[in-house]
């Protein structure tokens, strides 16, 4: 990325997209780098309205805890999808490979989000590599 006069060019599309959602997801998530506390299960969006007496307690023995450095890869693609991640701190970027065609890098995803869904209820295989742009806890 150059940066001139206020004005920012980047080589591609992908990094400028990035660039903003950084941004955005800063905003959003302000506080100090691993600083935020850890989402609980009742407070990711997919639990929302859920007892947290009955169900999510009936959950949390299937769940377990991962942690992942900046830049790790998390599955990669056409991995089998055995597992739904839960973003409880920190941002996941994903990507995806297309034969013939260069690196889609799709939205990001942060704090209180999901990814992987789509693979493990169909048992398909993945079709993106996520890794994480920042320390974060999946379970």
């Amino acid at each position: 990325m150059k940066e001139k006069e206020n004005v920012r060019i980047f080589e591609t599309r992908d990094d400028a997209l990035q660039w903003v959602e950084d941004r955005i997801l800063a905003a959003e998530h302000a506080g100090p780098e691993g600083g935020e506390a850890p989402l609980t299960l009742a407070q990711i969006e997919l639990f929302r309205g859920f007892e947290a007496d009955q169900t999510l307690a009936a959950l949390a023995p299937c769940m377990g805890e991962r942690a992942c450095a900046s830049g790790e890869t998390i599955f990669q693609g056409g991995d089998a999808g055995e597992e739904l991640f839960l973003i409880r701190r920190g941002i996941v970027r994903i990507v995806c490979r297309w034969k013939g065609a260069s690196t889609t890098i799709s939205p990001r995803f942060g704090r209180g989000n999901f990814f992987g869904e789509v693979a493990f209820l169909d048992r398909s295989r993945r079709s993106a590599t996520p890794w994480p742009r920042r320390r974060r806890i999946c379970s």
